[in-house]
């Protein structure tokens, strides 16, 4: 392949923008994903869609037709879901077709604390107030309420194995080597919520685009607050502990995502600038 450089147009690609292939978003809660959602509608501006079926058929028939389809969560028949939790299943990987795959992942800690202040902001919701319900737990006053609840542990493995937090707690070593086999059998293009620049880089060369507005602003930001701040070392140990199998599979996307980073042409220095309306 010719050497690839960026020119002093960002909005002409990294390589040839006629390469035929979609991308597929699956977005794992509280790692950025609102962020790159607003990237990719500029990226994508005529052919960005938010996907509401489980389907593969469906899904498999959006691919064809989207140039980029976003996987999160959804409400089907009164339960809450990941509509992609049939197309992750090995059987079902012929429906991503020839589309590029991104997914992010995020320290497990900073995550887990990140989702229970996105939930206590949007406590009053009723979706969030028929998640409780649903569940049947009352919902968690404090950070140290949320952390003792047993389903939110291990978000992205469990994510990974299509099993939304509401329905299963995620523990065994299954689940994990099957988010595993995902990484490395389909090799998605991985991003990392603390490399944020780098992960954008890396979807940039992916998909053979760059992002028109190189002025990025992080959506949906929660800074931590004074009692998140303070947990104790105990906290999070025990949060490390429960978390052990969202370690593992993180820790396996850092080492991926770095080898993914040294496969990528030459570049300039980036210029992608990140600014926040939420004050630290």
């Amino acid at each position: 392949m010719a050497s690839e450089t960026q020119t002093n147009d960002s909005t002409k690609s990294l390589r040839n923008l006629d390469s035929g292939k979609g991308l597929v978003f699956l977005h794992v809660p509280r790692t950025g994903g609102l962020t790159c959602r607003s990237i990719l509608q500029q990226i994508y501006p005529n052919s960005f869609r938010y996907c509401k079926t489980a389907n593969v058929t469906e899904i498999g028939e959006s691919i064809k037709q989207l140039q980029c389809l976003e996987f999160h969560s959804g409400e089907v028949d009164g339960e809450t879901i990941y509509f992609h939790h049939n197309i992750v299943l090995p059987e079902n990987w012929k429906y991503f077709g020839n589309a590029t795959v991104f997914i992010m992942f995020r320290n497990p800690i900073d995550r887990l604390i990140s989702h229970y202040y996105q939930i206590l902001e949007s406590r009053n919701k009723p979706r969030v107030m028929k998640l409780f319900q649903r569940m049947g737990i009352q919902f968690p006053e404090t950070i140290h309420d949320f952390i003792k609840l047993p389903y939110v542990h291990n978000i992205q493995v469990g994510f990974l194995s299509g099993h939304h937090f509401s329905s299963k707690k995620i523990h065994s070593s299954r689940e994990l080597e099957r988010a595993k086999f995902f990484l490395t059998d389909l090799k998605p293009t991985i991003g990392i919520t603390e490399r944020f620049g780098d992960s954008i880089r890396s979807l940039e060369n992916a998909i053979g685009r760059s992002i028109p507005n190189r002025d990025i602003e992080i959506k949906n930001r929660h800074p931590f607050r004074d009692d998140a701040l303070s947990l104790n070392s105990a906290t999070r140990e025990y949060l490390k502990e429960e978390n052990k199998l969202d370690d593992e599979l993180y820790q396996f996307a850092v080492q991926l995502f770095e080898k993914q980073l040294k496969l990528l042409p030459t570049l300039p220095s980036n210029d992608l600038r990140f600014y926040s309306l939420v004050n630290p």
